[in-house]
């Protein structure tokens, strides 16, 4: 299937506009143009906050102030850490048969870097919450009734989900043709060709087969984190220290090389097994991978119970890294060393974050240059 991003974004449901680095609008959604009352032609090129001005007949409108500040936070900390989802309810004034009617937002500011941390764009999405305000002051049949309208509104974010996800795969499949091409013909220059080529040519090759090979592994990687937002939590008693070994033994036999291994027994947790497996295989792989310039490495799994929940941890005596920059490792595309030293997609740990997020859970690191890392998660019951 061939999506037009452009055309999806306009045939959403949701109130949602896309703005440049300096809060310029690029494209908006038809329900964006539809609430705001305004031609879209008007609305492009517009900064976005001038473009819906505060009423000035009324001194509790603050809805551009709040505006610009959500906006100027997530591009001057972009670099910083990663981004968060910036949160802030406003009150925006829609002309309405010539006077203002007053509307309440909810909106979410998200920015989107490129692979060397720099704002590409921002997707600004809004929720109308006008009802829920109204809520406050009416009956239980106008509550029954708005409920009514949110699942309605669930429906339609569910269908738009879908369609991007479709969207996903479309674009997946239509690489993979090609990288299969590139991947192929480079072989087949290496093996029937190799004498004109030379040596440098034949370098230029592996390289060029290699770099398909990355791309076709990061395609993968970022279909399952895709995968894991959507999935469905199964929960069950899960024996982590069983799953642990299983993994750590799968992860041996790829690397095929061994660690000290140390993994706490009894450690048990309530969660989905399906996923935790692939907590641990980004985990366990990290620290087999991290750990191939040790002389003597070892990978150490362990919990502590604290409260209603188990905090569970990771830990190598490999490479490690500054951790200053610590709060950078969960984001896409991240990496503290370099590829050629230790190869990856800087998918893995955004992958953790995902799962562990979808308990209910976090996730932090510690670590020092050449002493090792250590990675740890929550698990609330």
């Amino acid at each position: 299937m061939n999506l037009d991003f452009r055309l999806l974004l306009e045939r959403s449901p949701e109130v949602r506009c896309v703005l440049s680095p300096d809060f310029r609008i690029l494209a908006l959604s038809d329900a964006y143009a539809r609430v705001s009352m305004r031609e879209r032609d008007s609305l492009i090129g517009q900064v976005i906050y001038e473009a819906f001005p505060d009423n000035p007949d009324d001194p509790g409108s603050d809805g551009v102030n709040k505006l610009r500040a959500s906006l100027e936070q997530v591009r001057n900390e972009k670099r910083e850490h990663r981004m968060p989802v910036v949160r802030y309810d406003i009150r925006l004034q829609e002309a309405q048969g010539g006077a203002f009617a007053e509307r309440y937002w909810s909106p979410v500011n998200t920015p989107v870097l490129d692979d060397d941390g720099g704002l590409l764009c921002i997707l600004h999405t809004a929720v109308d919450i006008t009802g829920v305000v109204t809520l406050k002051r009416d009956s239980d049949a106008a509550f029954a009734q708005e409920h009514d309208r949110l699942v309605q509104s669930n429906i339609a974010l569910e269908a738009s989900n879908e369609e991007l996800e479709a969207f996903c795969y479309s674009v997946a499949h239509d690489l993979r043709a090609p990288l299969r091409g590139i991947q192929g013909f480079s072989q087949a220059l290496l093996e029937e060709y190799a004498a004109v080529v030379g040596e440098k040519g034949q370098s230029y090759l592996m390289r060029v087969s290699a770099g398909a090979t990355r791309m076709s592994n990061l395609i993968d990687d970022l279909l399952t984190l895709s995968r894991i937002s959507r999935a469905t939590l199964s929960r069950s008693s899960v024996d982590l220290s069983a799953l642990a070994r299983a993994v750590a033994a799968d992860v041996e036999r790829l690397h095929g090389r061994s660690v000290r291994l140390l993994i706490a027994d009894g450690l048990v947790a309530n969660a989905d097994a399906r996923l935790l497996q692939i907590v641990f295989e980004n985990l366990l792989g990290n620290a087999w991978k991290f750990t191939a310039n040790t002389a003597a490495p070892q990978v150490e799994v362990g919990a502590t119970r604290e409260g209603e929940g188990l905090t569970c941890y990771v830990r190598d005596n490999g490479a490690g890294f500054d951790e200053a920059y610590a709060t950078k490792l969960f984001a896409p595309f991240q990496r503290m060393h370099s590829e050629k030293d230790f190869p990856g997609t800087g998918i893995g740990l955004a992958t953790v974050q995902r799962v562990v997020r979808r308990h209910g859970g976090r996730v932090w690191a510690r670590a020092a240059v050449d002493r090792g890392a250590t990675i740890f998660f929550t698990l609330p019951d």
